[in-house]
């Protein structure tokens, strides 16, 4: 059986900075007064499981409306824009 794993206070030090305190504040104000870093933690875990579990639909979304675009510049300019230098400046 393998030992359970404790979070020590330089290791909560060490994860902080790594994550950086700004990002795990955004956390701790969402918690009650007095919340332990494993509390803060599990919801900065449990934020990530939802940013993956959307990333497929945004990726879908996020390419269908680019090419949407893309075709009607495409169309409506009857040249590759994306090779136009003077419309990629603007």
């Amino acid at each position: 059986m393998q030992p359970r794993f404790v979070y020590t206070v330089d290791f909560e030090g060490k994860l902080e900075s790594a994550l950086s305190k700004e990002r795990l504040d955004t956390y701790r104000e969402i918690l009650p007064d007095g919340a332990s870093f494993i509390d803060v933690i599990s919801i900065y875990n449990a934020n990530t499981a939802v940013s993956e579990a959307l990333m497929g639909s945004i990726q879908i979304m996020e390419i269908s409306v680019r090419n949407s675009i893309h075709r009607q510049i495409s169309t409506r300019k009857l040249y590759l824009w994306s090779k136009d230098r003077g419309f990629l400046s603007i």
